[in-house]
């Protein structure tokens, strides 16, 4: 097999008013677009946007953007569901189901052609390709892949990251009532033992020796395990705690602190080499998010425009579709490379001209399909479930939307 590479349970109540009519932060959506454009560049971009060396190993660090993605998973559900008591698994399971799967779906059913051809390739008999289509579809279908090295990147490579976001759903209400109920001294002596948490196995993997460290499954399992990138997670949620409090205060230098920030990873990612970017955006992510969401300056208001606001609403669909649509792109123009990996990703495949053409389809389809079946479809499962429980056991509708916003 190694050619692949909130929980809401609350008493029907009124929703708590900090709840109910806490507003959104278009800025933090907006941002969701640029993280997820950068690790499209990432896998994707073409040999001539590489030949530059600074902007090459900026593009070799983008894989850092799915650790924002889980930091800003962490903030915004505990900024959105900041009251302990009001959560319900089975609730905040099914909403969070029904705004990822469908989207999710549709990246697993557009790249079974890729995991096809490349199996096809590998193996003579078709027991093999059937017995290995199911074994992996199966892992991906129940978002499970992460949790074995040699399959993480099975299917539709980015759902890796779904598959360690479910995980994390899954520890989120016990989470949110220890963060939520500790103080700031607390949560910041605490910063500093999930930091070591994400950074030892990254410094461990980067001490070993060659021949080990050629091994993906080590690699796979430092990058992916869902359970050494949970403090990602539980650092967005810390720094929401943080937060909250805070938000009730105007600070002036907060956008200037942002853009300094976002300055500062700019250039973590330009000049450091893996390994340091990876222990310093630990730090330099959940500064950046706070900073963000308690200013209302000029980056603020820009980063909150609607078409960044729309861009950043696609921006789960871009991170799932990226990958199958690039294949495609690739088999049109005949650059195809069977056994390029799990992912189907191959930077420099593409030349200009049918990439700039990649990359404007990619983002259509994405707000389309976020406009037309991820949002619609979310918002109707939700209804439905809204509707089949019975009122005394689930909490009022305005709470409802308010826990699926997320």
């Amino acid at each position: 097999m190694g050619e692949w590479r909130h929980l809401l349970s609350r008493p029907a109540h009124t929703t708590p008013p900090t709840q109910a009519m806490r507003r959104d932060i278009p800025a933090l959506t907006s941002i969701r677009f640029f993280a997820a454009l950068y690790v499209v560049l990432h896998h994707t971009a073409p040999l001539a946007v590489r030949s530059n060396a600074a902007l090459n190993h900026f593009l070799m660090n983008g894989d850092s953007s799915v650790e924002m993605f889980f930091f800003l998973s962490g903030f915004i559900l505990t900024y959105t569901n900041d009251k302990p008591e009001t959560i319900e698994a089975s609730q905040f399971y099914f909403f969070r189901f029904s705004r990822i799967y469908p989207v999710y779906l549709v990246g697993l059913i557009l790249f079974f052609p890729a995991i096809w051809t490349n199996l096809a390739a590998l193996h003579a008999s078709a027991w093999a390709v059937w017995s290995r289509i199911a074994i992996y579809g199966t892992a991906a279908g129940l978002l499970v892949q992460a949790w074995v090295p040699k399959w993480s990147l099975a299917w539709n490579g980015p759902g890796w990251s779904l598959s360690a976001e479910a995980f994390f759903y899954a520890v989120f209400p016990i989470a949110l009532r220890r963060i939520r109920g500790a103080n700031m001294k607390t949560l910041l002596l605490a910063w500093p033992f999930l930091w070591a948490w994400s950074a030892i196995p990254v410094l461990v993997y980067a001490s070993l020796p060659a021949e080990i460290e050629r091994h993906y499954w080590v690699r796979d399992l430092v990058e992916f395990d869902p359970l050494l990138r949970l403090p990602e997670f539980l650092g967005g949620m810390m720094t929401a705690a943080v937060m909250i409090p805070l938000r009730r205060r105007r600070f002036r230098g907060a956008d200037l602190g942002a853009a300094l920030m976002l300055a500062i990873i700019g250039i973590t990612d330009v000049y450091a080499g893996h390994t340091l970017a990876k222990l310093l955006f630990f730090g330099e992510f959940p500064a950046f998010l706070l900073l963000l969401a308690l200013s209302d300056g000029m980056l603020a208001r820009l980063l909150g425009a609607r078409p960044l606001v729309v861009l950043g609403g696609a921006s789960y669909a871009i991170y799932i579709l990226h990958i199958p649509l690039h294949y495609f792109f690739a088999l049109a123009t005949n650059k195809v490379v069977i056994g390029q990996g799990a992912d189907g990703g191959a930077s420099g495949l593409l030349l200009m001209p049918a990439y700039a053409a990649y990359m404007a389809c990619l983002i259509a389809m994405s707000v389309l399909l976020f406009t037309y079946v991820e949002r619609p479809v979310s918002r109707a499962l939700r209804s439905r479930w809204i509707r089949a429980t019975p009122p005394a056991q689930g909490e009022s509708r305005q709470a409802s939307r308010s826990v699926g916003r997320a």
